[in-house]
């Protein structure tokens, strides 16, 4: 029970080191994790495709068949695996 109340307390309580999050830092994380989830091409839809062998996943199910190389680090694109974020 502890242990939960403890988990709980830090998933709501975000901290770097021991220090709290200001509300301007907050805001720039999750701008940066928003357009981190942008696909690289359009720049308008989510990532949704992962690309192999690289493993980079960086364009949206729209933009992916239309790219050969991976638009990152511009390996060969053998094929593509479509993922769903949770």
């Amino acid at each position: 029970q502890e242990k939960k109340k403890k988990k709980d307390e830090d998933a709501l309580n975000v901290r770097r080191g021991s220090v709290p999050l200001t509300y301007k830092e907050l805001r720039r994380m999750n701008s940066r994790v928003r357009e981190e989830r942008k696909c690289r091409v359009c720049r308008d839809k989510e990532v949704g495709v992962v690309f192999l062998p690289c493993g980079h996943l960086v364009t949206c199910t729209s933009c992916a068949p239309t790219v050969a190389e991976c638009v990152v680090c511009r390996t060969r694109i053998s094929s593509s695996v479509r993922v769903y974020m949770a």
